[in-house]
């Protein structure tokens, strides 16, 4: 049968020794808390050089302290869980206070330290910086659904949002509008002035379409010199053409003419995005056949 070594005291002495050595020099922060207070009763240099605190300034902190109000909950409840024996160690992303008063993003990996009875003893924490990171995938995904010239929500995002919207406004029994808005002559534009020239006047557009639109609404770059708006609160042909007018009022004070295709989407009717959209560009160039300048055709399916 095994026999559990029995370690001398100048054994013991050693291991804590190195544990000490190794905890102090470590590469990542590294700290212990207490349970009953959830204070920092130990932290190495490193923690304190990522969080900008002095050794001092910690000893006097709590976990709580530390950690980004919204995510205390999250942080309280994994204590619990290690506590009730429903896990031994946790690893989260969270955003830990630094002694700017600014927060970074971590990544905190945690362990509960029993005895050899099985008692819990203190928590053992240890933290990597990953703000950059976290920076990095925000701008990725701001990239995904954003237009990198204009800034407008993209294609995807104008489609997604669309059915999103179409899906509440039948949930909710009510009605909605979308306007598809095609530049007049911008082809032109980048022949004769060149595309730096239009992405200029693509920029300016984006800006006064943006003024011109309520916060209810979404405007979005549906490609090329195509924007769309969905308007979730636009319930009727005249709501849909207020809205228009003022898109095109928009547009001619950065020199711009377009054409405008309104659908309006009753309570009565359940439309796919794709019918929404096709019957926009269908009324876009019936209002581009007109011999007006900047043409609206408002149309309400049935």
């Amino acid at each position: 049968m095994f026999a559990p070594r029995v370690f001398e005291r100048e054994e013991l002495e050693a291991h804590a020794a190195a544990f000490a050595g190794a905890f102090e020099l470590a590469s990542v922060g590294m700290a212990l808390l207490s349970l009953d207070d959830h204070r920092l009763v130990r932290v190495n240099r490193e923690w304190c050089e990522l969080l900008k605190w002095t050794e001092a300034e910690m000893l006097e902190l709590t976990n709580e302290d530390l950690t980004h109000p919204d995510d205390i909950p999250a942080s309280l409840k994994r204590v619990e869980t290690m506590l009730d024996g429903s896990a031994n160690r946790h690893q989260c992303e969270k955003r830990v206070k630094c002694g700017d008063g600014s927060y970074k993003w971590m990544l905190v990996s945690t362990v509960l330290i029993r005895d050899n009875e099985g008692r819990p003893l203190f928590v053992f924490s240890q933290i990597q910086d990953i703000t950059a990171l976290k920076h990095l995938q925000e701008e990725l995904a701001e990239q995904a659904t954003l237009d990198s010239l204009t800034g407008l929500p993209n294609r995807r995002t104008v489609l997604m949002t669309l059915e999103n919207e179409l899906r509440d406004a039948r949930a909710a029994q009510r009605a909605m509008s979308l306007l598809f808005v095609d530049l007049d002559d911008f082809k032109r534009v980048n022949d004769e002035r060149g595309h730096a020239e239009g992405d200029l006047l693509l920029m300016q557009v984006a800006h006064a379409m943006r003024a011109a639109v309520r916060p209810t609404d979404m405007l979005g770059r549906f490609g090329g010199d195509e924007f769309v708006l969905v308007c979730p609160t636009a319930s009727d042909e005249g709501d849909a053409l207020a809205i228009a007018s003022r898109v095109m009022c928009g547009l001619r004070r950065v020199g711009v003419d377009a054409s405008i295709g309104a659908v309006v989407v009753p309570t009565s009717v359940h439309a796919s995005t794709e019918r929404v959209l096709e019957r926009a560009d269908i009324a876009m160039y019936a209002a581009k056949r007109r011999a007006t300048r900047s043409r609206v055709e408002v149309v309400t399916l049935t």
